[in-house]
Order: structure tokens, then C-alpha cells, then sequence
């Protein structure tokens, strides 16, 4: 009765300590080797406000985060223009998992990051990874594309990013120019 006992508190404890690690050390060790979000696509141009972004606008709207569409919705990512095909690049680590979605994203990529954030790539033209495996910050993970609905003759080629916390969709282009504003800070320079 004792060997038991012994191995279900074994267990319990294992199980414990599992969840803490993933629960407190995986977010605090990435919040230090990666406290911002990288930029998902190439850009050749300094990047320091919002306008400084490639925002995608066509006769179809633009790509701003909030952007009305049809039947009320607001857009919750943000279009990023760049050329078809182009590498888009992992904004963080994390477990990125495929999807194709035809009729809304499109070829997809989500990935899940330590701490309940999780970022979404869509209108892919390629995926360049598994169905599911641990991706890198910076790795390549994919190609832009038009896939989805963005399939359009009208609308230009882009990655359609999104960054969520908890399943709440926030402003990817606050998210990406943190690393800019804080760097200023501490120079002591004015935005």
C-alpha cells in the first residue's frame, strides 16, 4: 500500500514541477532573451513611428489593426505589404503549428509563445515548416503570399500578422516598435 502511495506522490510532485517551469520559468526566460517581437517580414527602410510601416492599402481598404470590413468586423492584425514570395520570419519562439483556412487566412501559421501570447501569420503563399514544431525568433517559416480571401486581383501581396495575449487581439504595430520607443528612452531622446 506504501510503494503506491509512494509513486502517485512521485508523480504529483513531477506534474508540479512541470507546471511551474512551463507556467513561470518558460515566460520570464523568454521575456529576457526576448522581450520584443521582431519584425515579421524584410523591410528596407528604418522603421521609428507607425507610418513608418509597410501597411498594405488597395482599392479592397488598408490594413491597419481596427480597420472596419464587412459585417461590422474589425480587422484584427495588421497588413504588412511586401513582395510575393518574400521569407516572413518567426516574431518570437514558440510552437507553430499550420493551417490552411480557404475561405479567411488562408495558409496560416499560429504560434503559441511561453506566457499566453501567440501570433498569427496568414495569406501565405508557402508554409516552410511541419504541421507542428518549435520555431526559432527570426526563422524563416514561410512565404507571403494571397491565399484566403485576399486572393483578389486587386489586393497586393501581404502578410497578414496578428499578436494576441490571452486570445485578445492587441496592436501588432504597438508591439513591434516597443524595442524603437524604449531605445529612445533611455538615450534620452524625444518620439
Amino acid at each position: 500500500m506504501k510503494r503506491p502511495l509512494r509513486i502517485c506522490l512521485a508523480i504529483s510532485f513531477i506534474a508540479i514541477v512541470i507546471f511551474a517551469i512551463q507556467a513561470f520559468l518558460f515566460p520570464l526566460f523568454y521575456r529576457i532573451k526576448e522581450p520584443y517581437f521582431a519584425m515579421p517580414i524584410e523591410i528596407d527602410r528604418k522603421i521609428e513611428i507607425t507610418a513608418d510601416l509597410p501597411i498594405r492599402n488597395d482599392v479592397y481598404g488598408d490594413g491597419e489593426f481596427g480597420a472596419k470590413r464587412r459585417g461590422g468586423r474589425k480587422h484584427k492584425g495588421l497588413d504588412l505589404a511586401a513582395k510575393l514570395k518574400s521569407p516572413v520570419y518567426a516574431s518570437k519562439s514558440g510552437w507553430a503549428k499550420a493551417f490552411s483556412i480557404p475561405s479567411g487566412y488562408g495558409e496560416l501559421i499560429v504560434i503559441n509563445h511561453p506566457g499566453g501570447w501567440q501570433t498569427r501569420y496568414g495569406h501565405l503563399y508557402t508554409i516552410a515548416i511541419k504541421k507542428s514544431q518549435w520555431v526559432w525568433q527570426g526563422g524563416i517559416i514561410g512565404c507571403v503570399g494571397k491565399s484566403g480571401n485576399a486572393n483578389s486581383r486587386g489586393i497586393i501581396p501581404h502578410l497578414h500578422f496578428e499578436i494576441r495575449y490571452k486570445d485578445q487581439p492587441i496592436d501588432p504595430a504597438k508591439e513591434l516598435l516597443k524595442q524603437y520607443v524604449e531605445k529612445q528612452l533611455t538615450q534620452g531622446g524625444t518620439l
